[in-house]
Parts: structure tokens; C-alpha cells; sequence
């Protein structure tokens, strides 16, 4: 650091070193040194991490959190008088549609950053055991058209978005800062097995379930800067397959449950 930045005192040629000088050129160093300036920190930013997930209902009794992405007259409630218009008839800005599938399933969460912060990882598990059931593959049964039985699924999306500040509800100004899309389940799938020799050392009690395996969805080295006062929506995105086409069907979200992580930068305040 340049001696400038610590004092106002200058020692060079042509200039006296008497003690007076000198007390006031190390007062200075012991202010600066005391009030440490955002500019003389190299790195000044800490990782802050949101954490949430979601448990399906075995019974089937509701899809929700997960939504389907049109806005028409099927996603009204009994009774519910219809719009003149839908604001926004599709739920989610950089959604893909596959072939013989007009619609697809979308769990969003929303949250604000209300300071300026840098995005660096998005990890989302969806994770499987002896209740929830999905080997991420098309098949046994009829797969959809252009797929073939045992190939790894490729229809899931994971949509990162920021709504625009002057048109906060309107999915069309949205700025897309992440989308994950036609990727092969091959690539993400984690298994859990257990040791040869079991657990000897800390003998944890087993997951009740059996071993866990599924995908782990993970979009990393990211370094994306969010504006201050930024609402952001995360999507995971199912596809809504005729029921017979293996191994989603209508309703998909109850094939594994779900637990997501979004790494961000926050600058150190003083």
C-alpha cells in the first residue's frame, strides 16, 4: 500500500524527518490500521447459504407445492369465476416443452435480496429410497416418443430468474440467470451404499429407508452479481407425461423429495 494511503505526512528527499513529523505520520498508520477502508481488503465477502426442501405426500393427496405452468381456465378453483385475461399464461420465463407435452410441472421459491450479493452455487438433491421410488430412466413401460426404454431422463429444468423492478409480476421482463435444461440424468446420479465392513467406526443408525441414491442437480462456479433490492425465483421443473409414459406420469413430484441450497456472497459490513 502506497505510503499516501496511510498519511499525509511525506518523507522524501528534500524533507525534514524531525519527531514531531514522525508521532503524526504513525497516528495516521494507527487510525487507518483501526478503521480498516472496504478498499484495503483484498477479499471482503462471507458465504451465506438459504437452505429448503420439500417432503411429498405419499397419498397423493396434493401436488403443491408444485403448480402447473399455464395460467387458463383448468387451474381455477370450483366456482371461481374466469379472468378476461391471464396476466401471465405461462408461470415460468425459459421453461422448455418436449414433444407430445404442451405443460410441465414447476415448484418456484421466491426470496429478496435486499444488498447487493454475488450468486456462486445452486445444489438441488432429489433423492430416492425404499418409499420414494425413481431410478431417473424411461421405462419399463411405453417411454415418450423419441425416447427409448432405459435411457436416462433428460426433461428436468432448474430455472434461476429475477424479476424486472418496474414490472415485478409480469414472468416476460424476467431476467433468466440460470437454466438448466436437456442435460442427461446420467451425469448427476449419486448412490449410497453401505460399506463391506458396515459402519464400525461411529456405528450411525441406518436411514430408514435403505440407502439413499438420486440426482444431484448442481450448478457451480457461478459468480452471477444480484442487484440490491432483487426478488429472485428458483424453479425445478418436472414434465407432465401422460400417465402411462414411464417414470413420471401426471404427477411426478412424488417420486423422490427434494432438498436445495442456493450459495451467495455477501460483502462484509463493518
Amino acid at each position: 500500500m502506497s505510503t499516501r494511503k496511510l498519511t499525509d505526512e511525506q518523507f522524501a528527499d528534500g524533507t525534514s524527518s524531525d519527531g514531531n513529523r514522525l508521532e503524526r505520520g504513525l497516528d495516521d498508520v494507527v487510525r487507518r490500521i483501526n478503521a480498516v477502508r472496504k478498499g484495503d481488503l483484498a477479499r471482503r465477502f462471507v458465504p451465506t447459504q438459504y437452505v429448503f426442501g420439500y417432503l411429498p405426500d405419499l397419498s397423493l393427496a396434493t401436488v403443491l407445492p408444485f403448480m402447473l405452468d399455464v395460467n387458463d381456465a383448468g387451474a381455477l378453483a370450483a366456482g371461481t369465476t374466469a379472468p378476461e385475461e391471464y396476466q401471465n399464461p405461462r408461470r415460468l420465463k425459459g421453461d422448455y416443452l418436449q414433444d407430445d407435452n404442451d405443460v410441465n410441472w414447476i415448484w418456484t421459491t421466491s426470496f429478496r435480496f435486499h444488498r447487493p450479493v454475488i450468486l456462486v452455487d445452486v445444489l438441488a438433491l432429489l433423492t430416492t429410497d425404499t418409499a420414494f421410488i425413481n431410478d431417473f430412466t424411461y421405462g419399463p413401460g411405453a417411454p415418450p416418443v423419441g425416447k427409448s426404454i432405459s435411457d436416462p431422463v433428460d426433461d428436468i429444468r432448474l430455472i434461476l430468474a429475477v424479476d424486472d423492478p418496474w414490472r415485478s409480476e409480469d414472468r416476460r421482463y424476467d431476467a433468466v440467470e440460470i437454466a438448466r435444461t436437456r442435460w442427461s440424468a446420467l451425469a448427476e446420479t449419486f448412490t449410497g451404499r453401505t460399506p463391506a465392513g458396515g459402519w464400525a467406526d461411529m456405528t450411525p443408525t441406518p436411514h430408514p429407508g435403505g440407502a439413499l441414491a438420486g440426482l444431484a442437480i448442481h450448478a457451480r462456479d457461478l459468480e452471477i452479481p444480484i442487484r440490491r433490492d432483487a426478488r429472485c425465483r428458483l424453479s425445478l421443473e418436472l414434465p407432465h407425461w401422460a400417465a402411462d409414459l414411464d417414470p413420471w406420469g401426471v404427477q411426478p413430484m412424488h417420486r423422490q423429495y427434494y432438498s436445495v441450497t442456493v450459495t451467495v456472497l455477501e460483502e462484509a459490513q463493518s
